[in-house]
């Protein structure tokens, strides 16, 4: 899967953030695109994740925000 992240305001540096996600949860790739057409662009080899405590995370959205949870 990949995610194109666009701010919603153009006041800011960064003009479009890629992530490309793997059918697992794995990130491959990102990139950043900025104001002047800078990019930068990283790949991720060779990961090891181990396991992790759940109660390490907690996430609450902001009032009105829609989350679109891509793991189903």
């Amino acid at each position: 899967m990949i995610f194109v992240l666009t701010p919603k305001s153009g006041s800011g540096n960064l003009k479009q953030f890629t992530i490309n996600v793997g059918r697992d949860g794995t990130i491959h790739q990102f990139s950043a695109v900025e104001q002047d057409d800078q990019r930068s662009s990283y790949q991720l080899k060779s990961q090891q994740n181990g396991a992790v405590d759940a109660s390490k995370f907690t996430f609450t959205p902001p009032k009105g925000v829609t989350v679109d949870d891509q793991r189903k």
